[in-house]
């Protein structure tokens, strides 16, 4: 991910650190999304940090894995179905950076197992 968009990463800390010095940190549509991507990991980042030891837990059942990567996909069915994509960048505000935070943080939950779980084949 970060060698497929590693131009408009640099791009978008340029404008974060050049608001900063300017002291208009919004000014710049690109660092307004910088600041927004940041505000949408402090969910996934929460959750990480205060369910460490439940999601590690909840994850040694493979019903409760195949509970989660069902739940997941139903939510991915859904979303490509209702989504109306007819939003743009500069109409995202605080709040839905956010909400899409919370959402990152749930889609960590079935991806926790796989990464974390060695394989049966090991």
């Amino acid at each position: 991910m970060i060698v497929y968009f590693w131009h408009d990463l640099v791009a978008i800390v340029k404008a974060v650190v050049n608001g900063l010095v300017k002291k208009a940190p919004f000014a710049d549509p690109t660092a307004r999304l910088g600041w927004l991507i940041l505000a949408a990991t402090i969910p996934a980042g929460l959750a990480g940090l205060l369910l460490k030891n439940s999601v590690e837990s909840a994850f040694r059942s493979p019903r409760i894995t195949a509970l989660f990567m069902f739940v997941t996909a139903a939510l991915l069915v859904m979303a490509e179905r209702v989504g109306k994509r007819t939003r743009t960048l500069d109409t995202l505000n605080w709040k839905d950076a956010i909400w899409i935070g919370v959402f990152q943080a749930i889609a960590i939950f079935p991806e926790y197992r796989v990464q974390v779980q060695p394989s049966a084949v090991e």
